[in-house]
């Protein structure tokens, strides 16, 4: 009989690890969660390369385009969110655009071959029901190409 495969070792060794931190921190009083949470946010900032953070970018929202439809109209934007990194995204706001505040939308749609404009008629949905709606390019996107698959 054949041992189990390394990708059931690795789940496995996932859920034990995930239950034993639920455990230990279900088990923490609000006083033991406070103080370690400090000690966790720092641990995790280690973890992903950014202990210590670093310098915030001064804000520099760049314009790249617009474009419109029926109802809706669209900005192209872009904005650092570390120094040398950029994330961008479209506004859209409703065609006419009506007097006094917006209420607005953030969203964070899936993966696509070709990026936000997949999801373009989402965005353009709520801008022609009065809203404000940022749809974000995510990793894997448009301009944000990268590889986020696995454990």
């Amino acid at each position: 009989m054949q041992g189990k495969t390394l990708w059931a070792y690795y789940t496995e060794e996932a859920q034990r690890q995930q239950a034993a931190s639920a455990a230990r921190l279900a088990a923490l009083t609000e006083e033991a969660w406070t103080a370690e949470r400090e000690t966790l946010a720092r641990e995790f900032l280690r973890a992903v390369g950014l202990d210590p953070l670093p310098a915030r970018p001064a804000p520099d929202v760049r314009t790249l385009g617009d474009f419109a439809g029926d109802g809706y109209r669209a900005t192209r934007l872009a904005w650092p969110l570390l120094p040398d990194c950029w994330a961008d995204g479209h506004l859209y706001l409703p065609d006419p655009l009506p007097a006094g505040r917006l209420p607005g939308v953030l969203y964070l749609c899936g993966h696509s071959q070709i990026g936000v404009y997949h999801y373009q008629y989402h965005a353009a949905a709520w801008a022609r029901r009065g809203y404000a709606c940022l749809l974000v390019d995510t990793i894997e996107q448009h301009d944000n190409g990268g590889d986020h698959h696995g454990l």
